[in-house]
């Protein structure tokens, strides 16, 4: 069971804490990456940005019941040892790498846009060639869906991927639909970087600071994800939503890496540097993922470290223990129910949505601790 425990932890934490400890380690040199001040950041709500639809991911289509399979709504299945059995066998990475390349050649022959760039997902740094051919396959039937435009951009932030990442349609309509959303061009800044291109790096990184909204689109993804994995399978839907997050859960790892390490090594160059460094981190900061909450935290620090800002690096410092506080929590929490139980896998998707990454983690914690404390609970 401690073995599970821990599999699940690191779908929701331990690549939070990796990246974390990681900052100190001996990275490689970024040979790559103009101003904007410390403006307050207004969090928005993970809603969908003005004109922006996903008719086919919508959480908001019936009661709680009607979204789950038939016979698979109890809670008390969290304690269910065939379905842990269940999941550990599917994390199991040779048959996972079988079986989601088998999956994702049969949902690149739909035809359905989301199917197609379900496999794209699924393809990832495992065959990144395939990756982008299902991308751009995706992209000729959806041009503007905004995950289709995500994942283009997500691919084009891990390294020079020729004349896919430079088509001049792609950027078109990847600004028009996803252009305020500060989170895509941290993307398109992490990109850059990996390009050597540190002027324009630095352009889109300002972009990133101000622009109004800030969504990775990380339900949606594990939403649609969810769905492609029903495909052919048997498996209940708590099963299908953390094996979408298994496959999900390290996409922005790579980008906030190059990028705060940019910012640390670009800071003492000027203004512009330290001023889109600062909005960057406060982005971060406010955003609902823990990932991104961390690695905003420690970069403000650097910041203000290095300004000689004792007030601010204090402030800082302080939510940067209160978050280190609910991380050690998370460690000892249970979550067993998130994969064996529908409800409260049904629950955590809700509450990420409405309230972040750590609200979600505790209550199905505290879903979970109810459950066996009283197996008569529903």
């Amino acid at each position: 069971m401690q073995r599970i425990a821990a599999l699940i932890a690191l779908v929701v934490t331990v690549i939070v804490i990796a990246a974390w400890i990681a900052r100190d380690r001996g990275a490689e040199p970024v040979e790559a990456i103009e101003s904007v001040v410390d403006a307050p950041v207004d969090p928005a709500p993970r809603t969908k940005s003005p004109g922006i639809d996903f008719p086919a991911l919508s959480r908001e289509t019936g009661p709680l019941a009607e979204r789950l399979p038939e016979g698979q709504q109890s809670k008390r299945e969290c304690t269910d040892r065939e379905l842990v059995a269940a999941f550990e066998e599917r994390l199991d990475s040779d048959k996972s790498r079988a079986r989601h390349a088998a999956l994702a050649s049969t949902l690149t022959e739909s035809g359905n846009t989301e199917l197609v760039l379900a496999g794209a997902m699924l393809s990832g740094a495992e065959s990144p060639f395939d990756a982008i051919e299902r991308t751009q396959l995706a992209m000729q039937l959806g041009p503007q869906h905004p995950l289709v435009l995500w994942q283009a951009a997500e691919l084009c932030s891990r390294e020079q991927q020729g004349e896919f990442c430079g088509d001049p349609t792609l950027r078109l309509n990847s600004e028009q639909i996803l252009g305020r959303n500060g989170a895509y061009w941290s993307k398109i800044a992490a990109g850059r970087i990996q390009r050597g291109e540190k002027e324009a790096a630095l352009a889109a990184l300002k972009r990133a600071a101000v622009e109004p909204q800030w969504d990775d689109y990380w339900i949606e993804r594990v939403m649609l994800l969810e769905r492609a994995l029903a495909v052919g399978s048997d498996v209940s839907y708590a099963l299908r939503i953390t094996e979408a997050m298994t496959v999900t859960a390290g996409d922005d790892g790579l980008e906030l890496s190059l990028m705060t390490r940019a910012c640390r090594r670009f800071i003492a160059e000027g203004e512009e540097w330290l001023g889109a460094c600062t909005g960057f981190g406060n982005r971060l900061v406010a955003s609902r993922g823990l990932l991104h909450q961390v690695q905003g935290y420690e970069l403000l620090r650097n910041i203000y470290k290095r300004q000689g800002d004792d007030y601010k690096l204090a402030e800082v410092s302080a939510d940067l223990d209160e978050l280190k506080i609910a991380l050690e929590e998370i460690e000892e929490a249970d979550f067993t129910g998130l994969m064996t139980d529908d409800r409260i896998a049904a629950l955590f998707i809700d509450e990420h949505a409405a309230n972040g990454e750590l609200a979600a983690i505790r209550q199905m914690a505290e879903e979970t601790r109810r459950i066996k404390s009283d197996p008569d609970y529903d």
